[in-house]
């Protein structure tokens, strides 16, 4: 009775070839290395991952990079190493009141 369907019309889903080991790590708290394309440029990081969110059929990574959360595209995640070392998750972090907060919603 329902069907959701999160692409806009003449869209394709990005290719998101990482997300599930992106998604492991998110469960089990274990440190990532990437090499991201972002729009500044090319950048590597260590980064403690926090959630996964799909927003409009696009998956974002949010990670702390050093001691504040960021966000990543997946997609444009060109490399990822899943590191044997995990990390503390911060025991506040809210994932869904981050996203509100980084993205409003029209009144």
């Amino acid at each position: 009775r329902f069907h959701l369907d999160a692409l806009p019309w003449y869209h394709r889903a990005e290719v998101a070839p990482c997300l599930p080991a992106l998604a492991a790590a998110v469960w089990d708290d274990r440190l990532l290395r990437v090499e991201y394309e972002g729009w500044k440029g090319g950048v590597r990081r260590q980064l403690s991952p926090l959630g996964l969110v799909l927003k409009g059929g696009l998956w974002y990574l949010v990670a702390l990079a050093g001691s504040r959360p960021r966000t990543y595209r997946v997609a444009n995640i060109r490399r990822l190493e899943v590191l044997e070392g995990r990390f503390r998750r911060p025991p506040d972090f809210d994932l869904a009141a981050f996203w509100a907060r980084l993205a409003p919603r029209p009144d």
